[in-house]
């Protein structure tokens, strides 16, 4: 039994990496291979809030996780969502803190598949919201996400198209400029849903007709070159898009 131990704790030192393990969070792993979440909640918490470990990025992906799994378990309505009904929503706030706290990104490679996971039930959850029009817990969804997957192109865009839709023109602006600043996601594009991609599209459009018709030409058409990134082929898209060019240089004219 002796010699189980140190092979328990290489294989867990390599899922989860060695800087996690010699912070001492092995505890927390164990319990999440054990699916023990009620639990990881708990002992993740009371990391959060202690002195000594309360800075520490770790205790907060595992409450993350932990809330994901409670949300998704079958009997999350009969018999948790009483205890715990934020779960879905503090699995994206705390996966949010993880990365705040992780300031170097020494944990970045830490259990990639829970932020797969994450992201597409976040995407299929906002496809919801927006449906019915709910854009403020739309909005909710993406901008958690452009927390702790803050160079996500598509998801400051999207931010920034739910914005347009509750009238936050000011903010809308400024997420679409910071959407600019940041790299291509194309790999994220293709996860979203038909639907997503059609909201992003007319989003797009709107926000630089808007642009071009208040005289910011340029920043129409950096808009406008960020959209053929994602729907070069799409053709209805790139009449728009010329339209929008035969605006600019309408307004060019003396």
């Amino acid at each position: 039994m002796r010699l189980l131990k140190p092979l328990i704790a290489t294989v867990f030192a390599i899922a989860i990496g060695v800087s996690a393990f010699a912070q001492g969070f092995e505890d927390l792993e164990e319990l999440y291979q054990k699916e023990k979440y009620a639990r990881l909640e708990f002992k993740a918490y009371n990391y959060s809030v202690k002195e000594n470990t309360k800075r520490e990025p770790l205790p907060y992906l595992y409450m993350a996780m932990a809330n994901l799994e409670i949300y998704k378990s079958p009997e999350y309505e009969t018999k948790h969502m009483e205890i715990y009904p934020r779960a879905f929503k503090d699995a994206m706030r705390n996966a949010g803190k993880f990365r705040k706290k992780d300031k170097k990104n020494l944990h970045s490679d830490a259990h990639p598949e829970f932020f797969v996971e994450l992201k597409e039930m976040m995407i299929a959850d906002a496809e919801q919201h927006y449906a019915n029009k709910k854009y403020s817990k739309a909005l909710y969804n993406y901008k958690q996400m452009t927390v702790f997957d803050k160079d996500n192109q598509v998801a400051w865009l999207m931010k920034a198209v739910c914005e347009m839709q509750l009238k936050r023109d000011t903010e809308a602006q400024r997420t679409f400029q910071t959407a600019m600043s940041k790299p291509n996601a194309m790999e994220f594009f293709n996860q979203l849903p038909q639907s997503q991609q059609d909201i992003l599209r007319e989003g797009l459009l709107s926000y630089s007709t808007t642009l071009i018709e208040s005289g910011l030409k340029d920043s129409a058409m950096s808009t406008i070159d960020v959209g053929i990134v994602y729907f070069e082929n799409d053709e209805d898209f790139q009449a728009r898009a010329e339209e929008a060019r035969g605006l600019e240089e309408t307004q060019e004219q003396p």
